[in-house]
């Protein structure tokens, strides 16, 4: 049997798509969605058939999207009673306009005790520009919604380094996340994703590339402010007060064995690696025999440089003796690392800095191919 620790569910449907959305999203159709709940079902039992899950160590539930509060609680409640008991984290995205304090109260019934808020800006002005449907007033509307249902274990997505976005309103939207009552928080810098609105917008590329001095300038008053408010930085773009941390975060970056279900959703069972397709045609003619758009069986190399790059993304780093069969090695390795300030080496364990998260990408593709790390393991 393989061991099943986290399971992630993406429902696509979206009102409106929105402009810097990059992932595998639709808009809804405006009619009853049980057909996608069956196919996801059909896809968990085809997956159950053919690596006989066990799902005793099952750590989480996460449903993203998308938008999941596109979905009704009855819904929701079908999906999940079909996978079994529920762990102990069981999270859902929702987006602000959706809570409504029955909606709230219907989820925690279900049996939800952690939630995700697309909030990106307290502005208006920002949310506009972000394209964004709902209005500042919503996401406190919102907020109290879950605090009335007991959800108090919630995390806000803050978007941030994009036109439109005044220093002054940069300045008042970090204020109002740190100051929230939020236990978890999320920030990340705009990017323009392939096949998005923005994509299509050589305006907004632009400016990110004539402002990317500005953009880092912001992300490290992010880390301080959210910092500083015992919310404690565990990955390049996430933060929370102690023991509040996405447990689905923490077992996709460990390397734990997870199932993705759904349009575009990715997995990993030991050394299998996948992706469903991300067209619904696709997706609909393949769910009882695995939906993959693509998979790989990961050699010891590719699983040793996975585990380089989830753990570089983490403030705690890699213990480098991890990735070398000599201590010798990694001493002539690290010799070579230029002095960038972007990472140091604390006890063994190689961490970026600040500054290093900046770059977290480039720097672990850099760290693993331009060392050439390979050749000492």
């Amino acid at each position: 049997m393989s061991p099943l620790h986290s399971v992630y569910i993406h429902l696509p449907f979206c009102r409106e798509i929105c402009p810097f959305c990059g992932f595998a999203v639709l808009k809804d159709p405006g009619r009853g969605l049980d057909f996608y709940i069956d196919l996801l079902l059909v896809e968990w039992e085809g997956l159950n058939r053919q690596f006989e899950l066990d799902c005793k160590p099952l750590r989480s539930i996460y449903l993203g999207g998308g938008t999941p509060s596109r979905h009704t609680p009855a819904q929701l409640k079908r999906l999940l009673t079909a996978l079994g008991p529920l762990p102990p984290q069981v999270s859902i995205e929702l987006n602000p306009e959706d809570v409504t304090p029955d909606y709230a109260q219907a989820l925690a019934e279900v049996g939800f005790n952690r939630v995700s808020l697309g909030v990106q800006s307290f502005d208006n002005t920002c949310l506009k520009a972000l394209g964004r449907v709902h209005f500042a007033e919503d996401v406190h509307k919102g907020i109290a919604a879950l605090q009335k249902a007991g959800l108090n274990d919630f995390n806000l997505d803050f978007i941030f380094g994009y036109p439109g976005q005044s220093p002054q309103a940069f300045e008042a939207d970090l204020a109002a996340f740190t100051q929230s009552a939020a236990t978890h928080l999320s920030a990340y810098a705009l990017s323009v994703e392939p096949g998005s609105k923005l994509g299509r917008k050589p305006a907004w590329g632009l400016w990110l590339n004539e402002n990317e001095g500005l953009v880092a300038e912001q992300y490290l008053k992010v880390i301080e402010a959210f910092e500083s408010s015992g919310r404690k930085q565990y990955e390049v773009s996430n933060f929370a007060k102690s023991g509040k941390e996405s447990v689905q975060n923490l077992s996709n970056w460990g390397g734990e064995n997870y199932i993705g279900l759904g349009l575009g959703a990715h997995g990993r069972i030991g050394d299998l690696r996948y992706s469903n397709w991300r067209r619904m045609q696709r997706y609909k003619a393949e769910a009882a025999i695995g939906p993959w758009e693509w998979s790989e069986i990961m050699g010891p190399e590719e699983m040793l440089a996975e585990a380089w790059m989830l753990g570089l993304r983490q403030p705690k780093g890699v213990a480098i003796q991890d990735f070398f069969k000599q201590p010798e090695a990694a001493a002539r390795v690290l010799e070579n690392l230029p002095q960038s300030g972007w990472f140091n080496l604390i006890e063994g364990r190689l961490k970026l800095t600040a500054g290093g998260f900046l770059l977290a990408d480039e720097l672990t593709s850099y760290l693993w191919t331009r060392q050439n790390l390979q050749e000492y393991l």
